[in-house]
């Protein structure tokens, strides 16, 4: 990899590069278990962070991580990429106006992995942390507000083929009013859409379908917003957090309540 995309070095000790003194920003992209704590490293080294999900992949991490952003205040991201698409910012350009809340149905047929699969393990944390935390910082970002209730429920199953956390519907209810519903499943085809989402508000129904197209339903009116190739809004996030480092402005950062929000609600 290096090689290829022409980096100036690479090493087998992270901490070479936590000593760097030319290196401005550490992204962390290991397997879930190492994120926190790497971060905290990485913070109290100096360095602005991008860790990718999760956060954490229990209650002990995230409150080290916790303790070390608000100590050291650093420029630091987690990534959260689906709100960064072009498709969620239109919806949340249009939700912003609401004078209702937000019911939101959001469906991830996120595909069978087999259990011995690292994703599974204690490396992984499981599926729901480990990708359902994405939803979940959708449902903060549209709602941006704090979550006042969880209900939860998975399926029941004696075939040990299927997992309990990767197959479950989770109702989150927002001081605002608003209720989001996930639905999270690994029995579904991979032939379909991976992921759909409808929101009910203020008489108008918006459709996402698997980040191509968005429509909106207002009255008898159905609209077109935006079609095209899929863009989960991993360029964008990339750009936000360029842009912030060299202008030193990071209001367009996610807010680092709602990264913890979001961590929370799937432990």
């Amino acid at each position: 990899i290096a090689k290829n995309y022409g980096a100036e070095y690479a090493v087998t000790d992270y901490r070479t590069v936590l000593e760097d003194k030319e290196t401005d920003l550490v992204f962390i992209t290991t397997r879930h278990d190492l994120h926190s704590h790497l971060a905290v490293e990485a913070i109290n080294a100096g360095k602005a962070v991008f860790v990718e999900k999760p956060m954490a992949v229990n209650s002990a991490q995230l409150a080290e991580l916790v303790k070390a952003l608000k100590e050291k205040n650093p420029i630091f991201t987690v990534g959260f990429n689906r709100r960064y698409s072009p498709y969620m910012l239109k919806i949340r350009e249009m939700v912003s106006k609401r004078i209702s809340p937000l019911i939101i149905s959001y469906r991830m047929n996120a595909g069978f992995i087999p259990k011995e699969h690292w994703v599974h393990t204690e490396e992984g944390g499981g599926r729901n942390i480990g990708e359902a935390c994405h939803i979940y910082d959708i449902f903060n970002f549209l709602t941006d507000a704090e979550v006042t209730g969880i209900d939860a429920s998975s399926i029941e199953t004696n075939n040990e083929k299927f997992a309990i956390n990767d197959n479950f519907a989770a109702t989150i209810k927002y001081a605002d009013g608003s209720v989001c519903n996930l639905i999270y499943t690994a029995l579904g085809a991979k032939s379909g859409p991976k992921e759909q989402m409808d929101i009910y508000f203020d008489e108008k129904i918006i459709n996402m379908n698997d980040y191509c197209e968005l429509v909106i339903y207002d009255n008898k009116i159905k609209n077109t917003l935006l079609k095209g190739s899929q863009d989960k809004g991993h360029f964008n996030e990339l750009e936000v957090l360029g842009k912030s480092i060299i202008t030193g402005n990071f209001g367009s950062l996610i807010p680092v309540w709602q990264l913890i929000q979001a961590t929370e609600i799937s432990f």
